[in-house]
């Protein structure tokens, strides 16, 4: 284990406090030193966060037990659409194979297994609608391909292939505009850091200077004697 922070966690309150912040859904956790006075040993923060949940620490974008979870339950959807879609494709094989022969004899395109029809196009389109902005930017709220097809019931390659031909790029709106605000916080918040370490480099440089200046105030007491009690 690297004795420096990972990139991902911030050292905060003079390095007594670590924050870990997901780049997902921008969810903070926080761990403090044993009994809140010396600063965090990186090693220990990174195993507190990792025995958390936490995965990317090392990287540009930390994730949540949360996220971690959801992406998850994404990826075996996923794999269950293609296992099912792998599966039609056996039952309806030798159907399929005349419908494609019969298509390309005509000089016609030759449908997948899952060739959509119009009653799917248009219930597609209506779910992506009503979740992509009207100036083709991108995603609205936390809406995405797969969110989407979810909701409507239906395989992800019908939502991208609709998304890309009526409507615009897999982008979210929102996570854009907290990516943006992100940056804009983060260098504020280094700003006042820096801000901050220079007035406690003042304040330790005026805080030694008071000591000298106490030292050699007692050191002209001592030698005026009994005359300093009255100054």
């Amino acid at each position: 284990m690297s004795r420096r922070l990972p990139s991902a966690l911030e050292f905060e309150q003079s390095g007594t406090v670590v924050r870990a912040r997901c780049h997902y859904c921008r969810k903070n956790d926080t761990m403090q030193s044993s009994g809140g006075r010396h600063r965090a040993p990186p090693e220990e923060a990174h195993k507190f966060f990792i025995h958390r949940g936490w995965t990317g620490l090392t990287g540009k974008k930390p994730a949540c037990p949360a996220c971690v979870s959801k992406f998850r339950a994404i990826k075996a959807r996923e794999r269950e659409e293609k296992a099912a879609m792998k599966e039609a494709g056996k039952t309806a094989g030798p159907v399929v194979d005349r419908v494609v022969q019969m298509r390309g004899e005509a000089g016609l395109p030759t449908p997948g297994v899952a060739e959509m029809s119009r009653s799917d196009r248009r219930k597609v389109f209506r779910a992506i609608d009503d979740a992509y902005s009207e100036d083709g930017g991108g995603y609205v709220g936390g809406e995405t391909d797969h969110t989407v097809a979810l909701s409507a019931g239906v395989p992800v390659c019908w939502v991208e292939s609709i998304r890309e031909e009526e409507f615009g790029p897999a982008v979210n709106e929102d996570a854009r505009r907290l990516e943006a605000d992100l940056a804009t916080i983060t260098a504020k918040a280094r700003k006042a850091e820096e801000d901050a370490l220079a007035a406690a480099t003042l304040a330790e440089e005026a805080s030694k200077d008071a000591a000298e200046w106490g030292k050699r105030f007692s050191r002209l007491q001592a030698a005026m004697g009994p005359k300093a009690a009255r100054l």
